[in-house]
């Protein structure tokens, strides 16, 4: 296109002068300011991507993963109507399950770390309590009295569940600490009442837990409360077991576990912890390659058009060289003046990118963990890598421009 629009006069003029002005050459230097900018921005993007992968994957879970594993049962309503019957069930299932061979622990819960859980709205007793559609929402998770121990959750304050704690006991519940630090800033949770949902089931907190990632590992923790299996029985259950094995294994000891209670009862969905921590941070592991690549990709194209067009200029600037030496230019100067125009470039591309990415970074901002979006760090060290690396690529031109000979050069023009 720009050789269909060549105006021949102005083409003599400058080849005339030895020069590669007009706006050919302004158009492939803004190509190149644009390569650089993009480059950057895809360069501080996976840069920010791969820090906060990093921190998830050393980043405090709540519990422990290694060695456990999951299995869910749904038992059916026909055989299992009662919450007391399904709670018989489960506590059955837990001891059936320890006494299999390799199995240290079992326990059971409606819903496991990092997979969700159920919700349910509430209110605080001896506070003004709202219309069930305006109350705030807090996670449900039905849990048995081992299962604090087995994941290894450790306790803040107050008690876990216990034997004493039964369907003709007062009703109990433990919190997380978000929700005691949210919901009783500067008191303590212990002895204060929940009421929740539509049947204003009034609960009293006997105990508050360390923060366990729920929702997922790069998610907020959310509030929390849980509850014992004899009080608020569920028909479909998750059966917990750990060993020092491999928990891969405990697949055959919960079926095992759980057919030793009745036969026809099958399990489905197992899974081990540490499988479901790595599902968790799948999305952020194939954003950040995803990007880096992007960005690797991005960084060759702009190094390679920055390559080429100093050398093209070298070449359409051959005579101008040749003069400047036969005058007495130095090597150094020759290199200094390619150079120069190389990295003004990069200069100007590095300086958009770096605002660039600063405006983009709020589009990921959800998915980085521990890693602000704006990490003067980050973005230091990705403009000085970025500087270095295409100072290499000018480099070559630069070479090769003071290597040229004046009286060959004139012989050319």
């Amino acid at each position: 296109m720009q050789t269909s629009r060549t105006d021949v006069v102005e083409q003599l003029k400058n080849g005339a002068r030895g020069t590669a002005a007009g706006s050919a050459g302004r158009f492939r230097q803004g190509l190149i300011v644009g390569e650089v900018t993009l480059s950057v921005v895809l360069l501080i993007g996976a840069a920010l991507l791969l820090a906060s992968f990093m921190k998830l994957q050393v980043s405090t879970l709540g519990f422990e993963p290694r060695g456990a594993a999951a299995a869910f049962v749904q038992l059916p309503a026909n055989r299992y109507a009662t919450a007391v019957q399904q709670a018989d069930f489960f506590e059955q299932t837990i001891a059936s399950v320890r006494a299999q061979a390799g199995v240290t622990d079992a326990a059971v819960a409606f819903s496991t770390p990092l997979t969700g859980g159920a919700r349910t709205p509430y209110g605080v007793a001896g506070r003004p309590l709202p219309p069930l559609s305006q109350r705030p929402i807090v996670g449900l998770n039905v849990v048995s009295d081992g299962y604090f121990s087995l994941l290894q959750i450790p306790l803040a304050e107050g008690r876990a569940f216990n034997a004493d704690d039964r369907s003709t006991s007062t009703a109990v519940c433990v919190v997380n600490e978000t929700f005691a630090r949210r919901v009783f800033p500067g008191q303590s949770a212990l002895g204060q009442a929940l009421i929740l949902g539509a049947a204003n089931r009034r609960v009293e907190i006997v105990g508050v837990i360390r923060d366990v990632k729920s929702a997922g590992a790069n998610a907020p923790t959310p509030d929390e409360a849980y509850f014992p299996l004899r009080q608020l029985g569920r028909s479909g259950m998750n059966v917990i077991a750990r060993t020092t094995a491999d928990a891969a294994a405990l697949q055959a000891a919960i079926r095992s576990g759980v057919a030793a209670i009745d036969r026809t009862q099958a399990i489905s969905f197992f899974a081990t912890l540490e499988t479901n921590v790595a599902q968790s941070l799948g999305t952020q592991r194939l954003v950040a390659t995803l990007t880096g690549i992007f960005a690797a990709i991005a960084l060759g194209l702009s190094l390679t058009g920055l390559y080429s067009v100093l050398s093209y200029l070298v070449s359409q600037r051959t005579a101008e060289i040749g003069i400047r030496m036969a005058l007495g230019a130095t090597r150094p100067a020759v290199i200094g003046l390619i150079m120069r125009h190389g990295l003004t470039l990069v200069a100007v591309g590095l300086l958009l990118g770096l605002g660039g990415a600063a405006a983009a970074s709020r589009l990921i901002r959800q998915l980085l963990f521990g890693v602000a979006p704006v990490s003067l760090g980050i973005y230091a060290g990705v403009a000085v890598l970025f500087a270095a690396v295409a100072a290499l690529a000018c480099l070559g031109p630069s070479l090769r421009a003071s290597r040229i000979n004046p009286l060959i050069a004139f012989k050319t023009e």
